[in-house]
């Protein structure tokens, strides 16, 4: 793997650094899949991710208690709780989340 490597040129290696980087976060040809799922199988198929889908039930069951996305974003920072692909949670994330649900209610 070694030899083969350094016989890459650096476009080639950037492309597989990309391509690690992408198998590292979940990235799959159909794009990384949405916040609380991932993709399985061939032909890839969406599937619940428990771990994630807690954390949209804490986020759904603040905002009905009227707090903003930014004292979400907060909370879930206090507890620690990461987002997939950030350093901390923000305001827009948490939106994006609940866009997305309200999106998929109708």
């Amino acid at each position: 793997m070694d030899t083969l490597y350094s016989e890459m040129t650096e476009s080639e290696r950037a492309s597989e650094r990309v391509k690690r980087g992408h198998r590292r976060v979940g990235f799959h040809a159909l794009g990384i899949p949405p916040y609380g799922y991932r993709w399985v199988g061939n032909p890839p198929q969406l599937v619940p991710r428990e771990d994630e889908q807690r954390v949209i039930s804490i986020v759904v069951e603040l905002r009905k208690t009227k707090h903003s996305g930014r004292e979400i974003a907060e909370h879930l920072n206090a507890q620690g709780i990461l987002p997939r692909m950030a350093a901390q949670w923000n305001g827009q994330g948490v939106y994006s989340i609940l866009q997305r649900l309200r999106k998929a209610e109708r």
